[in-house]
């Protein structure tokens, strides 16, 4: 079985450069910045219109303060919307976009429950939606993990 640190070594090699950081003021400034460009709205599912595009599937969440907002959902995102439509993520990702959104549109549109939904939108330049959750959903926010950590680190 592979140590704990040859893992974390691994893992931290095959990110992508945008999400390795070579110091923990590094990755403290990247989660800041992520925090202060994310939004959230909370709707109802049946509400969101899922439509294709040039770049894949789009979303468009109605927001009454900011009127509506068109994201594009992430990998993980995608499936969370998937599992509220009823659907199978896995096999919506093997359709051409215009059926997915067609299948993706209908589940949210006939959902058997009539709860709410909380939206994750990241805008900076590319506007995403990086969850799709209960509106009872508790979030803690990167930031404030690595915040935590830094006020535990000793000072020099």
């Amino acid at each position: 079985m592979e140590n704990t640190i040859g893992t974390a070594s691994r893992e931290w090699a095959t990110r992508p450069d945008d999400q390795r950081y070579l110091s923990l003021p590094e990755l403290d400034a990247a989660v800041r910045a992520r925090y202060r460009e994310s939004w959230t709205s909370e709707v109802q599912a049946k509400d969101l219109r899922v439509t294709p595009s040039e770049r894949g599937l789009v979303v468009t969440v109605p927001d009454r303060t900011h009127g509506p907002r068109t994201v594009r959902p992430t990998h993980w995102a995608f499936g969370q919307a998937a599992s509220y439509a009823g659907a199978p993520a896995s096999y919506l990702r093997k359709l051409p976009d215009e059926l997915a959104a067609i299948n993706l549109q209908y589940g949210l549109e006939h959902l058997t429950q009539n709860e709410g939904s909380l939206i994750l939108g990241h805008s900076n330049g590319d506007d995403r939606m990086r969850a799709l959750t209960s509106p009872k959903y508790g979030r803690i926010w990167d930031a404030e993990v690595v915040k935590a950590v830094m006020n535990m680190m000793p000072k020099s």
